[in-house]
């Protein structure tokens, strides 16, 4: 029986591996062959053996891509289907060029396009945004106490819409008004002030008779000194009485803007909108805990609204665009159009993209069947198209007076001097 040596023995298995992952089956299954130990292995290169040279030249090309970078590219019919896969067989069959066939790809939707007279942009795809949104905050941390209102409806301005838990700070205010009120006694109490003063006017008093005595040779020097050091005494108990006061009425006025604190943290437990609006969405429930801060509603104007749309830089400026009238229409489920009329008031400083900028409309919205508490024909995020008119001129909502009268520069000589008081 033949021995073979460790080292040999991890040479073939060396050079199997690599006519295994080279993919030449008749390499592969002469070392095989040559093993001594083959009839205890489970054969895995029967698949490898039986490759047909097509596949093998596959399976190279896969393993080794710098080898086959020279060959025509091939489609395998046996890869997945994907959209990448598609487009890059389309552009080979169609001979298109790679420019083209990018282009194509980073088409944006809902571009503008400009009508051969030049008189009017359509916009396919245009979208609704609000105006005046904003998600009302609770201002202070607690549990929601109230929630007075419901999705949809509308809120004048200065409504209470909800209340956050003052329990506890209106505990504290009670508190605070005690304070306050035993603050403003002291302060306006003047009892010490009115005692220390009489106190003074006798001690006054008794010093003038005393030296009076004294001049006339009736008392001694140091019984006049008592009565003046009493004075003075007197005198130091008055100014103190009065320093007192003082302080008792800055402390009552620091009370005071103690409470007016507390005041302002009960009136912020309060949720209530700053302007007219519709509520949009109601993030929290009744009981629920919130922090500062956390947004509670969302609130919203939905009688005026943005309609915003892209244009192509080459088609029209942004500074020829501000005041020009927009038709934007909404089309209905049933078919049907809606129509409205705005012009353009505001297009962003930042463009969409490098040849794209965006213009905002604001219109007027309406409900449906003209009723009051009906539904509102838009609503935010809803799609519509927009034609921008260059055949109309410009909406300009100066006064005519104020446009018929010319600006002329008027130099600084020219001005009427000022009058000068007497």
């Amino acid at each position: 029986m033949r021995f073979f040596t460790p080292a040999q023995i991890c040479f073939s298995i060396f050079a199997l591996s690599i006519s295994v992952f080279s993919c030449q089956p008749a390499v592969a299954q002469n070392n095989f062959n040559r093993l001594p130990f083959r009839s205890s292995l489970t054969p895995p290169l029967a698949r490898v053996a039986k490759l047909s040279p097509q596949e093998s030249q596959s399976r190279r090309s896969n393993l080794y891509p710098s080898s086959s970078s020279t060959r025509k590219p091939t489609v395998e019919s046996n890869s997945f289907p994907s959209a990448s896969n598609e487009l890059n067989t389309n552009a080979i069959n169609n001979r298109e060029t790679p420019s083209t066939f990018s282009s194509q790809l980073q088409e944006p939707t809902g571009a503008s396009r400009i009508s051969s007279d030049r008189s009017r942009i359509e916009i396919a795809f245009g979208s609704i945004m609000l105006i005046d949104d904003i998600d009302l905050p609770a201002l202070e941390p607690g549990a929601i106490k109230n929630l007075s209102v419901t999705e949809g409806q509308f809120i004048p301005q200065g409504m209470v819409v909800g209340m956050i838990d003052d329990d506890l700070l209106l505990a504290e205010y009670e508190q605070q008004k005690k304070r306050y009120e035993n603050a403003r006694k002291l302060a306006m109490d003047e009892v010490s002030i009115r005692a220390a003063e009489k106190e003074y006017a006798l001690a006054l008093e008794e010093f003038r008779k005393a030296d009076r005595l004294f001049r006339s040779r009736s008392v001694s020097e140091s019984e006049r000194n008592q009565k003046k050091f009493a004075a003075e005494i007197a005198n130091l108990k008055m100014l103190k009485a009065q320093n007192d006061q003082t302080t008792a009425r800055g402390e009552a006025e620091l009370e005071l803007a103690r409470l007016a604190i507390v005041q302002k943290r009960i009136a912020r437990h309060v949720l209530k909108s700053e302007y007219d609006a519709y509520v949009i969405k109601i993030y929290k429930k009744k009981q629920e805990y919130v922090q500062a801060g956390e947004e509670v509603m969302r609130l919203g104007r939905m009688d005026e609204l943005w309609a915003q749309g892209n244009v192509y830089a080459s088609d029209l400026d942004e500074h020829n665009a501000i005041n020009r009238p927009v038709t934007v229409t909404l089309k209905m489920a049933d078919g049907k159009t809606v129509t409205f009329e705005g012009r353009v008031e505001q297009v962003p400083l930042e463009r969409q993209s490098s040849d794209q900028y965006a213009v905002k409309v604001r219109i007027k919205n309406r409900r449906a069947n003209q009723d009051v508490n009906g539904s509102w024909l838009l609503r935010p995020l809803a799609r519509v198209s927009m034609v921008i008119h260059l055949d109309r001129g410009f909406v300009d909502d100066m006064p005519d007076a104020i446009r018929s009268t010319p600006v002329t520069p008027v130099k600084g000589s020219q001005l009427a001097p000022l009058p000068v008081g007497k």
